[in-house]
């Protein structure tokens, strides 16, 4: 498999270049039409909106790594189809770097590109139809380099890392809250932290994901240098930054779930610690016998996620 690295664009800049959620439907294939490694595609991408570039996608691959640059449940402006587009609104953009001069380093980062779809294509039960060109939705020549190798040469190399010949018949929806939430974890942090399997059970496994995926946010936001083992333990409890009424992020949003797998309501995986959560969590402090202040702070977290 394909390195997958992370590098997010700043929430900041979400309402420029990634201002809708999103329920990905497809893949969106491009060729970069220049010679700049997968790291400087995703910087180039997450500069601010003083060079006039609103242009932003999920993935840039090269021939040593795939860099992750948008959430896969985050809108990408890739497609040319518009603010109401498939291909924008609905589709997880991979750019294939090295199309412009092409030889060895396309060849390999076209290689590496495939295992990220059929990454892509397995965690979502998506068959081979689900996989588009930039071409498909907008009047441009691009994957243009994969385009003049052949398309289907591109897609049959799916095929065979996916073991088939035919489409993969998409399993059956399962339907519940944690579900919903196994899906989010993956949409998130399933292409390098590993994915959940979505059973809508509430199982060690995906206690042990959410507390890695705590651990990494808590690395990447406030650089608490913790271990993502997936076990909330002293470190973890001690670097807790407690939450309250008004923030947002991702950390909210992996609160939420536990207190749903817990069997409380926090109004939404919304990513906001709204009035509607601080009561929930209030709720939950007198259950658990803890001081009802309404403030998610490091003893609270602990009986929450163990």
């Amino acid at each position: 498999m394909v390195k997958i690295r992370q590098n997010l664009l700043p929430e900041s800049l979400y309402s420029w270049k990634s201002p809708y959620s999103m329920t990905p439907t497809r893949i969106v294939v491009h060729n970069t039409a220049n010679d700049a490694s997968a790291e400087n595609e995703i910087k180039y991408m997450h500069r601010d909106k003083s060079n006039g570039v609103q242009t932003s996608f999920h993935y840039a691959v090269d021939d040593i790594e795939a860099v992750q640059g948008l959430p896969e449940n985050r809108n990408g402006w890739h497609a040319g189809d518009g603010s109401k587009g498939k291909g924008n609104r609905e589709g997880i953009g991979i750019e294939i770097c090295y199309s412009k001069s092409g030889g060895d380093k396309f060849i390999k980062a076209e290689q590496n590109a495939v295992e990220l779809i059929v990454d892509i294509l397995k965690r979502y039960g998506w068959g081979i139809d689900k996989v588009t060109k930039h071409q498909d939705y907008a009047k441009k020549y691009c994957p243009h380099r994969t385009l003049d190798m052949g398309w289907n040469r591109f897609l049959d190399m799916i095929r065979t890392k996916l073991n088939e010949n035919t489409e993969i018949i998409a399993p059956k929806k399962v339907i519940g809250i944690v579900a919903d939430i196994q899906r989010g974890y993956n949409a998130k942090w399933g292409g390098f932290l590993g994915t959940i399997e979505v059973d809508n059970i509430a199982g060690n496994d995906t206690k042990k994901h959410l507390i890695k995926a705590l651990q990494y946010e808590m690395n990447l936001q406030y650089g608490c240098k913790l271990d993502v083992d997936g076990s909330f333990g002293p470190k973890t409890k001690a670097q807790f930054l407690s939450l309250k009424q008004g923030v947002k992020g991702n950390i909210t949003w992996l609160c939420q779930a536990r207190l749903y797998i817990k069997g409380y309501n926090p109004n939404g995986l919304d990513h906001i610690y709204g009035s509607g959560m601080k009561a929930c969590v209030k709720q939950y402090q007198k259950d658990k016998k803890l001081e009802v202040d309404g403030i998610l702070g490091k003893n609270t977290a602990y009986s929450l996620f163990n």
